[in-house]
């Protein structure tokens, strides 16, 4: 029987240029996104049973000594951001000069209707970055 550990390192190692090597590759892509998705769900239950808990415990933690294993909840913070509207508007010039304000989709669309409309912006849109993605799915017969 053959670890998951031993697999990786087999594929990590293969000839990535054997077509038919890559081929067989598919089917373990599509088993390992399979359990992923249901380890997922799996975690969203229980976290979703914890979580509540913790948070009417702040100071506490949930502590399985036998496996040696804690729950607690850290503190996290969001990407900074910087407020455009209490600049001074030499300094919000000097950001548009350089080309350092962007306004996103999110708030075009909180924005909609009320102080701006999507026509007076959709000149200005920029197409994001392009990137891509592995996709791995079944083929559709007929």
């Amino acid at each position: 029987m053959t670890t998951t550990q031993e697999a990786i390192d087999h594929w990590q190692h293969m000839d990535d240029q054997d077509e038919g090597e890559l081929v067989g590759l598919l089917m373990a892509y599509v088993s390992a996104r399979n359990v992923k998705a249901e380890s997922e769900k799996v975690m969203e239950v229980i976290a979703a049973r914890l979580k509540p808990w913790l948070e009417k415990h702040p100071d506490d933690e949930l502590v399985d000594g036998e496996r040696g294993l804690r729950a607690f909840l850290q503190a996290r913070s969001g990407s900074e951001r910087y407020d455009v509207t209490s600049m001074p508007a030499p300094l919000v010039r000097r950001l548009h000069k350089a080309r350092a304000l962007t306004v996103d989709v999110k708030v075009i669309r909180a924005l909609s209707g009320k102080d701006v409309l999507p026509e007076d912006v959709k000149p200005y849109r920029v197409p994001g970055e392009e990137t891509t993605a592995l996709r791995v799915e079944a083929i559709k017969n007929g």
